[in-house]
C-alpha cells in the first residue's frame, strides 16, 4: 500500500467549523487513485467544482489530494462540504467485487485514523452516506455488496437501508480503531 499527500495545485478554504465526521463515497469510475491523481493534481477550478474529496483510495494505493484542515466540494451540501471529510472508494464500475471490497477496506482503514486524530468516535452521526446530503445514488455499489440495495432500480434508500449500510461501516471502521 503506498500513500501520497500529494495535494492539488489549487488552494481550498480552510474549514472554519468544527469537524463532525466523515462522508463515505463510491466514486462511479473505472479509475484507480494513481489516474484520479492525474486528472485532478493540476486541474483547472472548473473541474473542482463538479466534486472533489479529501481522498481517493484503491486496494493499492491512498492519494490525499486535500488537506485534512481544507474544505473539500464532495457533497454538493455546504455542511457536507465543510464539517466532514471525504473519501471515495474507487472503481466502483471496473474492479471485481472482491477488488471493491478490498478497496473498502483500505477506506476504511484511512478512516480509522483520521476518526482517531480527530477524536471522532464512529457512529450514525459521524459516518455518513453522500446520499445523505444531496440527490445521488452514491454509495451506489456498497449499498448494492451489502444492503442489496440497487439505486438505479430501488431508488432513493429509505432509513432503514441507510442505516443499515452505516452501521456496516462503522463496524468496519471499529475493526481498525
Amino acid at each position: 500500500m503506498t500513500s501520497e499527500n500529494d495535494y492539488i495545485n489549487y488552494n481550498m478554504d480552510l474549514r472554519r467549523e468544527p469537524l463532525l465526521g466523515v462522508v463515505i463515497h463510491n466514486d462511479a469510475s473505472e479509475l484507480n487513485a494513481y489516474e484520479w491523481r492525474e486528472v485532478l493534481k493540476n486541474a483547472p477550478e472548473e473541474r473542482y467544482i463538479q466534486g472533489i474529496a479529501h481522498y481517493y483510495i484503491d486496494r493499492n494505493q491512498v492519494w490525499q489530494a486535500i488537506d485534512r484542515d481544507s474544505i473539500a466540494w464532495h457533497t454538493a451540501n455546504p455542511v457536507g462540504n465543510e464539517q466532514y471529510l471525504g473519501y471515495e472508494v474507487l472503481e466502483s464500475l471496473s474492479s471485481s467485487d472482491e477488488e471493491f471490497l478490498l478497496n473498502e477496506e483500505e477506506t476504511f482503514k484511512t478512516i480509522a485514523s483520521d476518526m482517531a486524530d480527530f477524536n471522532l468516535v464512529p457512529n450514525r452521526d459521524t459516518v455518513r452516506l453522500h446520499l445523505e446530503f444531496s440527490d445521488t445514488e452514491c454509495p451506489h455499489r456498497s449499498l448494492e455488496l451489502h444492503t442489496n440495495w440497487k439505486t438505479t432500480v430501488d431508488g432513493r434508500p429509505d432509513e432503514w437501508i441507510i442505516n443499515e449500510m452505516k452501521d456496516y461501516f462503522i463496524e468496519r471502521i471499529n475493526q481498525y480503531m
